[in-house]
Order: C-alpha cells, then structure tokens, then sequence
C-alpha cells in the first residue's frame, strides 16, 4: 500500500505538476472521511469486547478526550507532528523522488534501534526502557551499516547521473539552456549529497 501511494503521489508531482501542499490536503481529507463514514461506524457496530477485538466505542472515545486535558493534547501534538512528518515526506518526494524517500525512510529502523540503546544503558531508561546489546544486535548492527552504505551510495548515483546529462546537454550545445539544465542537475544532486551525509542523518 505504501509502495502504491508514493508511486502516485511522485506521479501527481512529477506528471501533473501538483503542488505537494496540496496533495497532502487531498489525502487528509480523503482519509478523513473514510475513517469517520465507513470504518468507524462499521467497527462501531461489530460484536465484541472494547480493545479486545474489532470493536471500537467511538462515542466513549470522544467523551476520554473530552473529560482529559492531558489525552486531548497528547492527540494535538501527535497530529502536528504528522502534518509535519507528510508535509516533509511530500517534499523529499517532489525534488528527490519516491525512490529517495523510500530509501530515506528506512532510516527510521535504525534510529529507532540506537534510541532503544540509549534508553536502556543511560539513567533515561535505567535499564527499564529501550533494548539491550544481545548476541543478535551484530546482526542487526551490520544489517543497519549495509542500509546506510547503500542510502550514501544512493546519493552519489544522483550525483553522478546529474553531471552524465549536464555533459550530455552540453554537447547538444543549446547554449543558456545547457547551463540552466547543468546547474539544476547538479544542485538537485548536492542536495541528494547533503541529505544522505552521515552528519544530516546523525542530525536526523
């Protein structure tokens, strides 16, 4: 499903020239009106105990919400932080493609691992929290080195297919036109560089 969605939303933004903005919008307000006229209803009316099955009480929902402050703006800043998190994605998609961001997310793995780490071996977790060094996190360790060599490898492809066609426009010889094309190709590519930099991805 996911595969699917990038590929249309790189479709909508490379072919029919939509603006990213507007794409998330879209998707909001179609994802919205899925979930609140088709599968909340739906699972309103399934047979079974709350949390334990297919069943959700969205009436008792709203009514925790609005009788907890503290929920309602957990939800707030969980929203916004999806609004961000599309928004971002949207935008990686529109100048580096659907295959960058695909790549680039998978980053998240990894960040989620090393953050485990870091709960459970500093007084953050004290040892509670997060996940331990096991006889199977070189394993992981090394799954996680190749998909950060292949990200950086990623990078300098772009660059390199950026020059191939700036070289490739120049010996058409059209003048300005192969050096506005060159300059978009190769900031296009340093902007590829910078994003999957070691020190942009310890940033991230």
């Amino acid at each position: 499903v996911q595969a699917a969605q990038l590929t249309f939303e790189d479709f909508f933004m490379a072919d029919l020239a939509m603006d990213p903005l507007k794409i998330v919008g879209f998707e909001g307000v179609y994802g919205s009106a899925i979930m609140l006229g088709i599968l909340l209803p739906v699972a309103q009316i399934l047979p079974g105990p709350e949390g334990l099955g297919f069943h959700e009480d969205s009436i008792d929902t709203l009514d925790m919400i609005r009788g907890s402050p503290t929920l309602a703006t957990v939800l707030a800043v969980d929203m916004a932080a999806l609004l961000l998190y599309n928004v971002s994605g949207m935008l990686v998609t529109s100048h580096l493609g659907a295959v960058f961001r695909t790549v680039l997310e998978t980053m998240r793995t990894l960040f989620v691992w090393l953050l485990g780490m870091l709960l459970y071996y500093t007084p953050l977790g004290g040892g509670r929290l997060g996940e331990s060094w096991t006889r199977w996190s070189p394993l992981q360790a090394a799954g996680f080195a190749v998909l950060v060599w292949g990200t950086l490898l990623y990078g300098q492809g772009d660059e390199a297919e950026a020059q191939e066609e700036a070289a490739a426009l120049g010996a058409s010889g059209d003048g300005q036109a192969v050096v506005e094309e060159a300059q978009r190709l190769l900031q296009d590519g340093a902007d590829a560089a910078v994003l999957t930099s070691p020190a942009s991805l310890a940033w991230a």
